[in-house]
């Protein structure tokens, strides 16, 4: 039986999400009141396969949606307040288990996250990504919560995953960081493969059709670019592009 069972009926935007089976691991995230319906689907994807979690119910900002990320780190360290002694792992609501995450438990690392390759013309660049995050009970992951609400807090311009990078970068070893295994790290459902255990469907592809309809083409381009190569070449294009 759960421990604390109290996923919330009502529809009031101040109330929280939360649904605790067992110690040990929390998966948290925040939702603002347009997004609880969200986050209910959400917490009965978790509470399915018995994955304790508690959403943070949060007033929406001034702002548009990528204004809005920087409120990630707030339900982060609300997390930290009250479950000071769990591993929480921090995801988008709008993401979806679909297995075991316990292994998330073992991760050495204070804070372990997904890494973004990005191709620039001196090669590939590796970049944070703040969709699955998970944070250790320890200095180090107090330190990365506290540096990155206050970057988040601080005016800097651009999204959490902005004052994300900022403070890695800054970070001078106050706390250690880890690569996600890719079936952690919320792959966008189209492309997720079977083994992938924590997948992301974005609520934007269906809000925004300009933006699905590129990324849509960007796929179809990356597919026949790399099938191009193959032949020309007989090499993969994304090992060629990484040496």
């Amino acid at each position: 039986m759960p421990l604390d069972s109290d996923v919330e009926k009502r529809s009031e935007p101040d109330i929280d999400i939360r649904n605790i089976f067992s110690p040990g691991l929390i998966v948290t995230g925040f939702f603002t009141p347009d997004y609880r319906p969200l986050a209910q689907s959400f917490s009965k994807n978790l509470s399915d396969h018995r994955v304790s979690h508690h959403l943070y119910a949060l007033a929406k900002i001034p702002g548009d949606w990528t204004i809005q990320t920087r409120q990630k780190p707030s339900a982060l360290a609300a997390a930290m307040r009250d479950y000071p002694t769990q591993t929480l792992v921090l995801m988008d609501v709008d993401c979806q288990v679909r297995g075991d995450i316990s292994d998330l438990l073992v991760m050495e690392p204070d804070v372990t996250l997904m890494l973004k390759r990005k191709a620039t013309k001196l090669g590939v660049a590796l970049l944070p990504g703040s969709r699955v995050i998970a944070v250790k009970p320890t200095k180090g992951g107090a330190a990365f919560a506290r540096s990155w609400k206050e970057a988040c807090e601080s005016g800097l311009k651009g999204s959490d995953e902005t004052a994300l990078l900022s403070i890695i970068e800054q970070s001078g070893g106050s706390f250690s960081i880890g690569a996600l295994p890719q079936r952690f790290t919320g792959t966008e459902l189209r492309d997720a493969k079977s083994n992938a255990i924590i997948v992301h469907k974005s609520v934007h592809d269906n809000t925004r059709p300009a933006w699905s309809l590129r990324k849509g083409i960007q796929r179809v381009f990356r597919k026949v670019r790399d099938a191009v190569f193959l032949v020309l070449t007989g090499a993969d294009y994304n090992a060629y592009r990484s040496r």
